[in-house]
């Protein structure tokens, strides 16, 4: 499975009708371009509001939660909960009580058809909160649209942090909270060409793959400078 980034959105606050307008742009805008832009799957944060949208506009897609964003969730609640506490359950000197809740999450490398019997046999001889932990669990996670996102049985790519990861490396250079819309500009110039020149590398097989950092720290300084330049003048 190859994983593409194929937009860009700029917003100034993150919520669920802007993410909807970007998605629905990211529909119609191959279209007009006349590209076939059909995924095999989406990854997104478990909003409800945003995941029909995105199945109504690629009904083809296999629609996914990010696995790492659900254990999020998951441990908020243990917190919540009071099991990271004393004295209610010394969570972290309390094998039984961490074992059960790694247990918990790790159902969701299951077969969907087998999380349900999963769940129910780790829940056996549970009490008090971890009971309630355990309660929780099968009401918000374990509805019939609800868990299939966060399986993630034979999945490869199970969270979206990699591009959390693009997200920070972006912003560290841009070296500054807020940029000109220009200076955005060159910045996405810069990092496309960067990224255009791995992928053909990467698709040559070229022995020198090992060196693609350097060459495309190169490029990219090199970009900089005739971008600059180009300002200048």
């Amino acid at each position: 499975m190859t994983l593409w980034p194929v937009s860009w959105c700029q917003q100034s606050i993150v919520y669920v009708p802007v993410k909807i307008l970007a998605l629905t742009d990211l529909f119609f805008k191959p279209v007009v371009l006349e590209v076939d832009l059909n995924p095999d799957s989406i990854i997104c944060d478990f909003e409800t509001a945003l995941i029909p949208v995105i199945q109504r506009y690629f009904p083809n897609a296999q629609v996914r939660g990010c696995y790492f964003q659900f254990c999020q969730e998951v441990h908020r609640k243990v917190s919540e909960l009071g099991l990271r506490k004393k004295p209610v359950v010394r969570y972290r000197s309390d094998e039984e009580t961490k074992r059960k809740i790694k247990m918990l999450l790790s159902t969701a490398f299951l077969p969907v058809p087998q999380v349900v019997t999963g769940v129910r046999l780790f829940e056996t001889g549970t009490t008090g909160n971890l009971l309630a932990l355990f309660h929780y669990f099968q009401q918000e996670w374990m509805t019939h649209d609800i868990l299939p996102l966060w399986d993630v049985h034979n999945v490869r790519i199970r969270t979206n942090n990699h591009l959390e990861r693009w997200h920070n490396e972006l912003n560290k250079k841009a070296g500054k909270s807020h940029v000109r819309f220009y200076e955005l500009l060159q910045l996405l110039i810069v990092e496309q060409g960067v990224v255009e020149t791995l992928i053909n590398q990467l698709l040559s097989r070229d022995p020198a793959t090992c060196c693609l950092r350097r060459v495309n720290q190169t490029y990219a300084e090199m970009h900089q400078r005739q971008a600059f330049a180009g300002a200048v003048s």
